[in-house]
């Protein structure tokens, strides 16, 4: 998405490398970085006539859906934390018909502040009536793992470093007891 959104302001696509170390960067991020002299209200909007190109290519980790079922039917409240847009989540949700299992969602759209920034986890702890230091964050970025320590949350990463890190979603179950 971001590569189609460089090449059609005439700019470089960025490597395979830079994509990976840049994944769940926020949008004023992109802005600083490859984007100079666009504003936020540009980029979004081409990061979302983009996104449309590829989101069938968007996929869940392979046991994303048992594991919210059995969290969710466990009485975890679950809370979904995202440097995109709802424009973006929705439809992801909708196709993989995972909307029903989360009890708030919160987007760039409802926060000032990005992750790392702690301030969407403070926001959803608030709404769930829960404390951040009984919260724990699961994801894939160091952003998500910084904005959980900011925030006082444990923190699991799949394939990043977290307070504990895991292979698969599913090696999260051990540590919900």
């Amino acid at each position: 998405i971001i590569n189609d959104a460089l090449q059609s302001i005439g700019k470089k696509p960025l490597s395979k490398t830079t994509l990976k170390k840049h994944f769940g960067a926020p949008i004023e991020k992109d802005q600083q970085t490859h984007f100079k002299g666009h504003s936020l209200e540009q980029i979004r909007k081409l990061y979302l006539k983009f996104y449309f190109n590829h989101w069938e290519k968007i996929q869940l980790f392979p046991d994303t859906l048992p594991i919210l079922k059995e969290v969710a039917g466990n009485g975890w409240k679950i809370g979904l934390i995202s440097n995109s847009t709802m424009d973006i989540i929705n439809p992801v949700m909708k196709r993989h018909g995972i909307s029903k299992y989360f009890d708030v969602i919160i987007s760039m759209d409802d926060v000032k502040q990005r992750k790392p920034n702690p301030e969407k986890l403070i926001k959803a702890c608030k709404i769930l009536k829960v404390k951040t230091s009984e919260t724990v964050v699961i994801g894939d970025t160091q952003n998500d793992m910084i904005a959980g320590k900011l925030a006082g949350c444990m923190t699991i990463g799949i394939k990043t470093k977290g307070d504990y890190t895991v292979k698969k979603l599913s090696s999260i179950t051990r540590f919900l007891k």
